[in-house]
């Protein structure tokens, strides 16, 4: 007889990264289309809802569970996109105009003396987590809402999935 496979906690972390890598070569572009930016998304946020439960399981280990506890609100969040935006064949993700952090206009003087005005976008187009209210509805887990309120909704999806890949680095 044959036991079934218990993939360790590092397995999915690994799962995690490689998908959210395309996910990020998606989303590095603007003009990805919203159906191929969905399919990696699909993929990590199943990855990072079983990171929640097998990093909270008995085959993690305590500094993998404490990673996990300190991550809670986030993947928390994450599965509630995941189970609004999956069973529903729609997409947490929307494109947004958001301020640029470099943007608007500066001046400077080069090496050689030169004086340079520089005028930079003030806005910029992002891919961010939809509201809330215009996910479809459902049962979540308690506090899933609110933690997707404060920790997704509008930030932009790099920011949120940065956050989770950081935390997840010592996992590896």
């Amino acid at each position: 007889m044959t036991s079934a496979l218990k993939p360790p906690v590092e397995a999915f972390v690994r799962g995690f990264e490689d998908a959210y890598e395309r996910l990020v070569s998606a989303l590095g572009d603007i003009n990805t289309p919203p159906a191929d930016a969905f399919l990696p998304l699909f993929e990590t946020l199943s990855w990072a809802v079983v990171l929640g439960g097998v990093g909270r399981s008995a085959r993690a280990s305590g500094v993998q569970r404490g990673v996990i506890k300190e991550l809670w609100p986030d993947l928390l969040a994450l599965e509630l996109a995941r189970n609004r935006s999956h069973h529903q064949w729609l997409s947490a993700l929307q494109v947004a105009d958001i301020l640029n952090p470099v943007g608007g206009f500066k001046r400077y003087t080069t090496a050689r003396g030169a004086r340079v005005h520089e005028s930079r976008p003030v806005s910029i187009q992002a891919w961010v987590w939809a509201k809330l209210a215009d996910l479809p509805g459902g049962r979540s887990k308690k506090g899933a809402e609110e933690a997707y309120v404060e920790r997704l909704e509008g930030q932009q999806a790099r920011i949120v999935l940065d956050r989770v890949s950081a935390a997840l680095r010592d996992l590896r």
